[in-house]
C-alpha cells in the first residue's frame, strides 16, 4: 500500500468494518497499478489516471465500481483537510459512467460457448469432475447456491434438450456439448485419480446433482459439496491451465452467459427491452441503464458488430 500511514490513518476515520475492508483492498490495488510506479499518491493523479486505473482494476458491474469512486473522492477530500491541500477538481469530474468497463470484460468474461468449451477442456465430465457441470451450469443461467441445491432429480433430459428445475425457475438448454456433459457426468459410476499411485473413487451420492468424489471409507463421506469447495476446486484448475487461457469462476461465467444470451435475444429481435436486461441480470428496474452500459460494454470487449439484425 503506497502511502501507507497516511492510507491508514484515513481508513481509521471510516466507521463502517466492511467499508474499511473495501478501502484496503482498493488501495492495493491502486498502489499496484498506479502509485508505486508514478511514485504519486492517488490523492494527486490527474484525472485520467484515475479512469485509468479505475478500468484496469477489473470490475464487472457498476455497483462496486461506484463504490471505489466514492471511496476515492472522500480520500482525496480527507487528504485535502489532513494531509495538505490539492485541486480536487479532477476527481470531483469523474463519475461511474466514465469507467469503461469493456477493457475488464475482454480479459475476464466469456465471449461464447466456443471459448468456454476450449478453457474446460483438461478435463472431464466424465471422470467425475463437478468443476465441469458447475460451470455449464453458471453459463446457462443457475447461480452456484442454486447448482448445489440441486437434487439428482432436478435435471432430465428429453430428445436432445436439458431442463433443470430449480426452487425459482426451470431453465433449458439445447446445446448438444453442455447437455451431453451433464449426461455424463450424472452416469458416473466411479474413476481413477492419480495421486501417489491410482485410487478408485466413487460418486458420494446424498441425492444432490452435484457430488463429491471419494474412496471407499473415506472420511469425507456423507459431506455435500459447499460453495468454499467449488470455488477453490475452480481455482486449483485455473491454475493448471495454460497462460494463454482465460481464468475463470463461477461469477464470471454467470454474467458471460447473461450478456450472451441478452446478445442472443437481439439478434433474434433487432432490439434490447428493460425486461430483457432486468430479468437476464437479475437487477432492479432502477438500474437498467447500468445493466444496458454493461451490455455494451460486452459487445465492445469483444468488437461485436449487429449489422443483420431481424427488423
Amino acid at each position: 500500500m503506497y502511502n501507507e500511514a497516511i492510507k491508514l490513518e484515513f481508513i481509521k476515520s471510516i466507521h463502517n468494518e466492511g467499508t474499511k475492508k473495501v478501502a484496503k483492498s482498493l488501495f492495493r490495488r491502486t498502489g499496484e497499478l498506479c502509485e508505486f510506479a508514478l511514485d504519486k499518491d492517488i490523492a494527486l493523479a490527474g484525472a485520467q489516471e484515475i479512469l485509468s486505473v479505475l478500468e484496469r482494476i477489473g470490475h464487472l458491474n457498476y455497483m462496486t465500481l461506484r463504490v471505489d469512486v466514492y471511496l476515492l473522492k472522500r480520500y482525496t477530500t480527507w487528504y485535502d483537510q489532513h494531509v495538505h491541500p490539492i485541486d480536487l477538481i479532477g476527481i470531483s469530474s469523474i463519475s461511474a459512467a466514465d469507467v469503461d468497463l469493456s477493457k475488464a470484460f475482454n480479459a475476464e468474461l466469456i465471449k461464447d460457448e466456443d471459448e468456454l468449451i476450449g478453457i474446460l477442456s483438461f478435463i472431464s465430465a466424465s471422470d467425475g469432475y463437478f468443476e465441469v457441470p458447475v460451470i455449464f451450469l453458471s453459463w446457462i443461467g443457475l447461480t452456484l447456491k442454486e447448482i448445489l441445491n440441486l437434487k439428482n432429480e432436478d435435471i432430465i433430459f428429453k430428445n436432445t434438450s436439458a431442463f433443470i428445475q430449480t426452487h425459482k425457475k426451470m431453465v433449458r438448454t439445447d446445446s448438444s456439448r453442455i447437455v451431453d456433459a451433464l449426461k455424463e457426468y450424472k452416469a458416473v459410476k466411479s474413476s481413477i485419480r492419480a495421486h501417489r499411485g491410482d485410487w478408485i473413487v466413487y460418486p458420494d451420492d446424498l441425492g444432490l446433482f452435484i457430488k463429491n468424489m471419494i474412496t471407499k471409507d473415506s472420511k469425507f463421506l456423507g459431506r455435500p459439496v459447499t460453495e468454499a469447495n467449488v470455488r477453490k476446486k475452480i481455482d486449483m484448475y485455473n491454475r493448471n491451465t495454460p497462460d494463454n487461457f482465460k481464468q475463470i469462476t463461477v461469477d464470471s461465467v454467470l454474467l458471460s452467459g447473461r450478456l450472451r444470451r441478452i446478445l442472443e435475444m437481439e439478434i433474434a429481435t433487432g432490439k434490447v427491452l428493460p425486461e430483457t436486461i432486468v430479468n437476464e441480470l437479475g437487477i432492479r428496474l432502477s438500474l437498467v441503464n447500468d445493466g444496458f452500459a454493461m451490455y455494451e460494454s460486452y459487445k465492445k470487449a469483444f468488437n461485436i458488430k449487429l449489422e443483420n439484425q431481424a427488423e
